[in-house]
Parts: structure tokens; sequence; C-alpha cells
């Protein structure tokens, strides 16, 4: 018998309370406090509309794929769906290599007021290529960065390109694709103004789809 909060964090299992459905065997039963709840007739129709809400949505992604290309998703969202054990969304920190897969998130107009220090270049070279900086204070030669690139070299992860405009994107962002790293572009670099630099690494991810001509303006283009 099991109950499906083990996802999430402690604060949000506090907060959901109780789960909707638990398992017993290969059959799921609604929980007897959401039946409980289900019979305010209030209640119940606040659910039923959710349901109408997510079904129209799910019209949007392809069901036959874990993600879907320019569709938005929150770091929750992703763990979720590349069935992580756990909602990791505040230990990933823009990237994460776990499970054979690496998703990378990416917030592309920095606001003007942002510190110099994590004022990263990433940004689309062409429709194809995308140029990507590791975390501050990481280079080629951090063991995150090296695990990503080796597992990469002997084909044991899936890297996720994810990608929000600017802040005002909330916590989604819109889904480019699987890349591949372009090995030899990859290098050491360094961010920040002189004086105050930190050390960083970079290198080109080739766009299994090519991002499409009206996101690329969208993303790219001036507000």
């Amino acid at each position: 018998r099991m109950f499906i909060l083990e996802f999430y964090t402690m604060q949000k299992t506090e907060k959901y309370k109780y789960p909707l459905i638990e398992i017993r065997g290969k059959n799921i039963y609604l929980t007897k406090e959401f039946r409980t709840s289900l019979k305010d007739e209030y209640f119940k129709k606040q659910v039923e509309d959710l349901i109408d809400l997510a079904l129209l949505n799910a019209k949007e992604y392809d069901q036959s794929t874990q993600l879907t290309i320019n569709e938005k998703y929150s770091r929750a969202d992703v763990c979720r769906l590349l069935n992580w054990e756990k909602d990791e969304t505040s230990t990933i920190y823009g990237y994460k290599n776990k499970h054979n897969t690496t998703p990378i998130f990416v917030n592309y107009n920095k606001s003007d007021d942002i510190d110099e220090s994590v004022r990263y270049d990433d940004r689309f070279l062409d429709s194809h290529v995308f140029q990507w900086y590791t975390r501050r204070g990481t280079d080629l030669n951090s063991k995150i960065n090296r695990e990503i690139i080796e597992d990469y070299k002997n084909d044991d992860t899936v890297i996720h390109l994810f990608i929000k405009r600017d802040d005002d994107e909330g916590v989604f962002h819109y889904y480019m694709g699987e890349v591949d790293i372009d090995l030899k572009s990859a290098e050491n670099a360094s961010i920040g103004l002189t004086g105050e630099k930190h050390k960083v690494a970079k290198m080109n991810f080739i766009m299994e789809h090519p991002v499409d001509y009206n996101m690329y303006r969208f993303i790219d283009g001036e507000k």
C-alpha cells in the first residue's frame, strides 16, 4: 500500500496534507480523505473544473513523449516527467545530472540590475547552436561538469535544454529539446568585472531540433 506524496518535499507534503490517491498492489484508489471531501458539492465542482482545465491544457502537449518542444515546464514538472523520485527544484541550481538525464535551465534575458558576477552570455549563435556557460565557480575540472561531459561521451545521459525569456515567465521554461555537446567548443572561461572574475566553462550545444523561428524571435527579441 503506497500513498502518493513521496515525490514532494517536506514543506509541500505538510501543505498538501493528504494525498489524493493510494496504490494497493496493481490497483489505484481515491484516498478516504479525498472521497470524504468530494461529498461537498462545491468542492466536487471545483475538482471537476480543474480536471476539465487539465484535459484542455493537455491538448497542447504531445502525449506520446515525455516532453513537448516549445511548451512550458517548471523545474518540478521536469523532475516528475523525467521520473526522478523526488522534487529537486531547490537543488538544481541551473542544471543537474541524475538518472541518465541532465536538464539545463537558462534565463535568457538577464535583468539589468543583476550582479555582473552571474551575467552569463548564454545565447543562440544560430538556430542550430546554443552557447552555454556552466555554474559560476565551476569549470571543466569541476566534478559536476566532468560528469556531464563524460556521461555524454559514454552515451550515459540525455541533455535537455529549457529556456525562459526572462523573469516575467515566473517558474516556467520553454522546452527546446535534446542537445548534443560540441566537445571541441568546450573551454574554461571567466565572468564578472575586472578584479572580480569567477571561473566558468563554456561550450556549444547542437540542437537536435533547430529552434523554431517564431520562438527564437520571442526569446531573443526586444520586449
